[in-house]
């Protein structure tokens, strides 16, 4: 990633939540990683992504004109839905600068961290914060691997329909 010393006064950082439309499925969800990390390099942006279930939450920063431009095309993207910017503000540094987009699933052992730092049982990333919602990322970031993706066809299914019972 850049050195981001002489811009550290010209980055933003932008966290939201969102769901899966119903048309979104697994190969989607490899594929929005694979060109997020392909495209963030070039574009100075980095983050981090958590989804469980149906659910997205995504921390983004970097240059104000490349982060509005990303967020601006994720809007129109019909594989999500019901989008809710959390935060959005003027950082002096990056909290993810080693992740052009990192990615955290549910099935990772990270459930506990809801009930103990935020006293929820369910992942419900639109009833967070803009701060709860970067402190849960910031967790998940310690504890993810890089180049994490989604888990295979049968794990991914059994989950979303366990989610939606």
């Amino acid at each position: 990633m850049k050195n981001d010393s002489h811009a550290a006064t010209n980055l933003v950082r932008l966290v939201y939540a969102s769901e899966k439309s119903p048309e979104c499925a697994i190969q989607d969800l490899r594929e929005i990683l694979a060109i997020a990390r392909s495209h963030n390099r070039g574009a100075g942006i980095t983050g981090f992504l958590c989804f469980s279930g149906d659910r997205f939450l995504q921390a983004i920063e970097g240059p104000p004109k490349a982060v509005n431009e990303l967020y601006a095309s994720m809007l129109k993207d019909k594989r999500h839905q019901r989008v809710q910017l959390l935060d959005y503000r003027n950082v002096a540094h990056r909290e993810f600068p080693q992740w052009e987009m990192g990615y955290a699933h549910s099935l990772d052992p990270h459930s506990e961290v809801l009930g103990t730092h935020f006293g929820k049982h369910a992942f419900a990333p639109h009833e967070l914060t803009g701060i709860e919602a970067l402190d849960l990322l910031r967790i998940l970031a310690t504890s993810t691997r890089p180049g994490e993706v989604p888990p295979d066809r049968e794990r991914f299914e059994v989950e979303t329909s366990a989610n939606s019972a």
